[in-house]
């Protein structure tokens, strides 16, 4: 029987360029801008339905690009072995990936893909990956001519057989899928975004006996405004040859069948734009469809030679690259603020650039951060009422961009409150916190003490201040102004308070039961005083002002020597307030130096006499003193001296006949002297002497007292003598 061929054509459809949906660039969407774009094909995919084993589709030499300026990552590429699989295949998936941010590259070679599981094998050669991914940024478009992700996965061949038949076998063959932002015009940077699919495929033959001519379609999907693009495809006409004949097939013809005796039927159909479907705004087709019906039933294949798919989106005019743009977000258009010195907040296109903001006649700039943010917090407080703040950038491209919000400022009236030191309160601190409250938040205030210079206090989140003064404050009354300040006028609160530094006083030298041999000691000490005057009493006399150093120390040496004796010194301190303070100590002076003189000059020492109320005579160095004067131990009696020293004493009544002793003792601040002498009375013999006779001056001679008696009456009288000496010394 003679072999058929049968060959069905249709009309070719070839596009020179991709078709676009136009809109204005002056509607474009400035960065950052969203849109996305995807591609993908691959070089064969292979189905069967055989009556022993169905075989799932297997996609084999994968390309992949993808792009979303929202997505993470941004950009990508891939190279596969294998594309998607329905159900195991018993394959290992080998693939290289560049990803972006930041840009890469991902070249090299993959793993072939092979599958020997009977009654079906499929493998390829050689396979390499050339990937690449750009990102300029999220507000930056990639140059010109930079894709932003490609991926191209050659083979040095492919095959496919089903029960020993070789359903298919290639030469060289590849599969390239690229994203890109593309120029909508020559006048500016509007880019639309676009992605596109393409196939190679050389040295392709059908069941061993049908050679088709190479195949290098393009499936183009272009976004340019709106949502979603519109997808073209491209291509040449195919040309079949067989056996017995050639038959040539433009793109969108009718399907060829060509039967090759005792293996079956292969039915050929080339694709063209009616053959691309849209499902959610992906655009797919298949360059070169091949339906072989093996004979005897032994089952059908399904081959898809260059399956391609595609989708972009972009916004409407699509994406302006090098327009700048600025956004005004807080305070909000319209927006009521009770801030004075709002926080004036934004976004921008443009990262780490400048952005210039003015309010009447005042301009201030800020840098925005990598995302094109920026903050400021207005310094000048603004007047109630409808304020309108301005702010602009520009780009590097020098494109700028302004915007412009109205709101109103509705500070309240200002209130503050000096909390410390109290009115009318007493404080023991010459540097006193003074603090208070205010609904000045996060600014200033102004002090004034006693009518001094201003100083400017800083106020926190919640309006509370405080302030320290840097000079101590004199004792005494002292006046506090503060006031606040807001748009909507000022307040003030005033406070009078007094300081006063509780006095203290303390005496060093001499120490408190100390002795000294100085008649002129130095007393020292310290005090609450500065640069004033401390009151010093000494023994109770006339109190002496001392003045006080910068410290409060002080010192005074008495103008007078004090006398041999214990003395008593107070020291008193007085502050501003009248308050006092007192300190005393007890010392004793000790000080060594000439013992007086006294001398007794009659009786003579050793004389007799018949008188018997002798005068007793004598004399001192110490005019105007005192002199005791005791005979034989009798009581003393106080003879005073005149003013040559000289002095003189008469019995009051007679002294008996015989020995006696007369002592006379005188002293000063250093000590006691004294002299003694014994006289005889003599009596006649008839004369009797009275038994137990004679007054307190006159003892009997039994009675009369050794040469040691002059120590005894200094021991019993001196202390008297000494006592009415200081007296008459005090």
């Amino acid at each position: 029987m003679a072999r058929r061929l049968f060959v069905m054509a249709a009309s070719a459809a070839v596009l020179a360029a991709p078709s676009v949906l136009v809109a204005g660039s002056a509607d474009a969407a400035p960065l950052p801008a969203a849109y996305t774009a995807n591609a993908s094909g691959d070089v064969l995919t292979v189905a069967s339905t055989l009556a022993t084993a169905p075989l799932a589709a297997v996609d084999l030499v994968h390309a992949d690009a993808a792009a979303g300026s929202t997505t993470s990552p941004r950009t990508s590429a891939t190279s596969a072995n294998l594309g998607a699989q329905v159900g195991p295949v018993g394959a290992q998936l080998n693939s290289r990936t560049a990803t972006a941010p930041p840009s890469s590259t991902n070249n090299g070679s993959i793993v072939q893909a092979s599958l020997a599981s009977a009654p079906a094998t499929f493998g390829t050669g050689i396979l390499s990956a050339v990937t690449s991914a750009n990102w300029a940024g999220d507000l930056a478009c990639v140059a010109l001519g930079t894709p932003l992700s490609t991926a191209t996965t050659s083979t040095t061949g492919a095959s496919a057989t089903l029960l020993g038949v070789p359903v298919l076998s290639t030469g060289d063959a590849s599969t390239t899928a690229t994203t890109s932002l593309i120029a909508q015009s020559a006048t500016n940077d509007t880019r639309s975004v676009q992605s596109a699919a393409t196939g190679n495929v050389a040295g392709l033959t059908l069941l061993g006996a049908i050679s088709v001519s190479a195949l290098q379609p393009t499936l183009t999907a272009t976004a340019s405004s709106g949502p979603a693009g519109s997808a073209s495809l491209t291509g040449s006409a195919v040309t079949l040859t067989y056996p017995g004949g050639s038959q040539t097939l433009n793109l969108g013809d009718t399907s060829a069948a060509v039967s090759i005796p005792l293996v079956g039927t292969a039915t050929v159909h080339v694709a063209s734009n009616a053959d691309v479907t849209a499902n959610g705004g992906v655009f797919s087709t298949t360059f070169l469809t091949v339906d072989i019906t093996l004979l005897a039933g032994a089952g059908t294949v399904s081959v898809g030679v260059l399956p391609l798919s595609v989708s972009a989106t972009a916004p409407t005019g699509g994406v302006e690259c090098t327009r700048a743009v600025i956004d005004i977000a807080t305070p909000a258009e319209g927006s009521t603020t009770a801030d004075s010195t709002p926080t004036i907040s934004g976004t921008s296109n443009v990262p780490s650039g400048t952005v210039t903001i003015t309010i009447g006649g005042e301009t201030h700039t800020v840098t925005t951060d990598a995302s094109g943010a920026w903050t400021f917090e207005w310094p000048t407080p603004l007047a109630n009422g409808a304020t309108t703040v301005n702010a602009s950038v520009t780009n590097a491209a020098g494109n700028s961009a302004t915007d412009s919000n109205t709101f109103t400022v509705a500070a309240p009236a200002p209130a503050i409150v000096i909390t410390a030191p109290s009115t009318g309160s007493t404080v023991a601190d010459t540097t006193p916190a003074v603090t208070g409250t205010s609904n000045v938040l996060s600014g200033s205030i102004s002090l004034v003490i006693d009518g001094a210079a201003p100083v400017t206090v800083s106020t926190d989140a919640t309006g509370a201040w405080t302030y320290t003064p840097t000079t101590p404050l004199v004792e005494g009354s002292h006046t506090v102004i503060a006031t606040a300040t807001t748009p909507a006028g000022t307040a003030s609160d005033t406070t009078t308070f007094t300081v006063s530094i509780p006095p203290a006083i303390t005496i060093s030298t001499p120490a408190d039961g100390s002795t000294t041999e100085d008649q002129t000691p130095e007393i020292a000490g310290s005090s609450s005083v500065v640069n004033g005057m401390i009151t010093l009493v000494i023994d109770g006399g006339n109190p002496v002002s001392v003045p006080t150093d910068a410290s409060g120390g002080w010192t005074y040496t008495p103008t007078v020597p004090l006398s041999n004796d214990v003395h008593v010194a107070e020291a008193t301190a007085t502050n501003a307030s009248g308050a006092t303070a007192t300190d005393s100590v007890e010392f004793e002076v000790f000080a060594e130096g000439p013992l007086p003189e006294v001398a007794i000059t009659t009786p003579a020492d050793g004389s007799t006499t018949t008188d018997r109320t002798p005068d007793i005579t004598g004399t001192s160095d110490q005019p105007n003193s005192v002199v005791l004067v005791s005979i034989d131990e009798g009581e003393p009696v106080d003879v005073d001296t005149d003013e040559r020293g000289s002095w003189s004493l008469t019995p009051t009544s007679d002294l008996a006949c015989g020995q006696h002793t007369v002592v006379a003792v005188t002293g000063n601040e250093f000590g006691l002297s004294g002299d003694e002498v014994e006289f005889t009375v003599s009596c006649p013999a008839a004369a009797p002497v009275p038994s137990g006779g004679g007054d307190s001056l006159a003892q009997t001679g039994s009675d009369i007292a050794p040469l040691g008696a002059l120590g005894l009456v200094l021991l019993l009288l001196g202390l008297g003598l000494l006592r009415r000496f200081h007296l008459t010394r005090a």
